[in-house]
């Protein structure tokens, strides 16, 4: 998990999840460390990789469950394609369910930058998810504007625990796996022109398109959204 007060980008979920997505029971004699701080994950880059491996390791083998301090939370693992070295790479991460929609959320426990699967949705937003036994392809969405507000105070109205995070200046990132809305959806929608220097063509659902118009042109916003 990315450090996410360590946790990798994810603040732990107290959100009541949908019957389909909870996957918090308790397991029995977990094998789980304790979560390390931000700090101590920066001074031993290796106590979170091993940190992360433990919770890998029991999410394989309990069916998508995770317990010593996630035994009251959601965890999801994540495949994403390295911004930089283009190799994929996986990371547990904790999750959210508000309003029946699943969110990742970019903490990093208050820190004051970005845990690095931001940077690498940002780059590129075809993930894979697995929540309990089941896997799927999707594509991770970044919410902005309004909406991210409205979701991040129902997060935090949730789960109180990430408004005890220190203030860092950044925007916490919110992101959506949305389900339903495939890499091949994408690739398949009507091309979009967006007219500039030079013309850019981009690809997506109507939803998926604000994230690519941010990225061009900030501040643009896709009208049929």
């Amino acid at each position: 998990m990315t450090n996410d007060h360590a946790i990798p980008g994810g603040s732990a979920s107290s959100a009541a999840a949908t019957p389909a997505t909870a996957h918090h029971s308790s397991v029995p004699d977990s094998r789980v460390p304790r979560i390390p701080t931000h700090a101590e994950a920066r001074a031993n880059p290796e106590i979170l990789r091993r940190f992360n491996a433990a919770v890998v390791e029991e999410f394989e083998s309990n069916g998508g469950r995770v317990g010593g301090p996630f035994a009251d939370s959601h965890v999801l693992l994540l495949t994403m394609t390295g911004a930089k070295s283009g190799r994929r790479r996986r990371t547990p991460l904790e999750y959210f369910t508000v309003d029946g929609r699943m969110y990742i959320v970019g903490t990093r426990g208050g820190a004051p930058q970005h845990p690095a699967w931001v940077h690498n949705l940002r780059v590129n937003s075809a993930v894979r998810v697995e929540v309990g036994t089941q896997a799927y392809d999707v594509v991770a969405d970044e919410i902005t504007g309004d909406e991210r507000e409205a979701i991040w105070a129902k997060m935090i109205e949730r789960c109180p625990r990430i408004g005890t995070y220190p203030k860092p200046e950044r925007v916490i990132p919110v992101f959506e796996p949305a389900k339903g809305v495939t890499p091949a959806v994408i690739r398949a929608s009507p091309p979009v022109l967006i007219r500039g220097s030079p013309p850019v063509l981009i690809r997506g659902s109507p939803r998926c398109l604000n994230s690519r118009l941010a990225a061009v042109h900030p501040g643009v916003r896709c009208a049929t959204a």
